[in-house]
């Protein structure tokens, strides 16, 4: 005949002693032992404070619009310089750009940019470009994890050794950053939402004096993966510049907040605890089982008189 348990249940068997007794002193301190154990060995092995974390977002990039293009030609008395800055509309005498086009992509219509196409076209005549410096100016904004609003900016620095009159640069648009971002799950961060180009150079403008300014913000972005090419048309007396930036995901390096910091500190003592709570049972078990301290058993098998 076969033999099931259908039902079972524990006993509570309860061991009192007086309050300045031995059972009691050792019961309490390691019970503060079981505690302070795990924080000294989680704190000592590092890491216990969560204090800095990254994660990946594609951000939301837009041109703005505004650019600035510089450039070196064969005669130094003739150099090339065009933009569409308010401030700085007073350098007409050197603005030779003739045509510009930007078009900007969704490729899978989620509401963000995936990619920029800008056009130059600028009148040369019989001049060579030996180099140049291209500024686009971009709006860069954060929506999920860190809540950030930005102008940066995309710039690409090209020495023309050949004197080609055409030239088509793919690049991806990366990002440089130097220090953790403050991030607020409500509030947007907008202390690095300022021009990049600030309007100090409406008096001296100088495009290395940009550059510089903006290369040792503590978050810029800046182009990489960059695959160019270049083609000589004597006929034409124009110089073109076709550039295409696609905007991948990006690694952001944030500061934590409290609750973030709580729970990550909080996972490593309490997998700790477990521990040291469970050796206390089996030793406090070995120790009240075997009658090592003075008590009273209260059990419900036993009749109290």
């Amino acid at each position: 005949m076969v033999v099931l348990e259908i039902y079972s249940k524990c006993l509570t068997i309860k061991y009192k002693t007086y309050l300045l007794s031995k059972a009691t002193i050792f019961t309490i301190l390691t019970q503060i032992a079981s505690i302070i154990a795990p924080i000294v060995i989680a704190f000592n092995s590092k890491g216990f404070w969560l204090k800095h974390d990254t994660f990946y977002e594609q951000p939301n990039v837009r041109f703005k619009g505004e650019y600035i293009f510089s450039a070196l030609t064969d005669n130094p008395s003739s150099p090339i310089l065009c933009n569409n800055l308010p401030f700085l509309q007073q350098f007409k005498k050197f603005d030779k750009c003739s045509l510009l086009k930007v078009i900007e992509i969704d490729k899978d219509n989620d509401g963000k940019i995936d990619e920029l196409k800008f056009s130059l076209t600028v009148e040369i005549g019989g001049l060579k470009v030996q180099s140049f410096n291209l500024i686009l100016i971009l709006d860069y904004s954060l929506h999920t994890q860190c809540l950030m609003k930005m102008q940066s900016a995309a710039v690409l620095q090209y020495q023309n050794y050949y004197s080609s009159n055409e030239i088509d640069v793919n690049a991806q648009l990366g990002l440089q950053q130097f220090r953790p971002l403050f991030c607020h799950s409500r509030k947007t961060n907008q202390e690095y939402n300022f021009p990049c180009v600030p309007e100090y150079v409406r008096t001296k403008f100088e495009v290395k004096k940009v550059i510089q300014d903006y290369s040792i913000r503590n978050i810029s972005t800046y182009l990489t993966n960059k695959y160019i090419t270049y083609s000589t048309d004597k006929s034409k007396t124009e110089f073109l510049l076709n550039l295409r930036i696609q905007y991948p995901e990006h690694n952001f390096y944030y500061t934590v907040g409290f609750w973030q910091e709580m729970k990550w500190a909080w996972i490593q003592f309490l997998s700790l605890y477990i521990i040291f709570s469970w050796l206390r049972q089996k030793i406090l078990i070995y120790l009240f089982d075997n009658r090592l301290f003075s008590f009273y058993e209260k059990s419900p098998l036993k009749k109290e008189k």
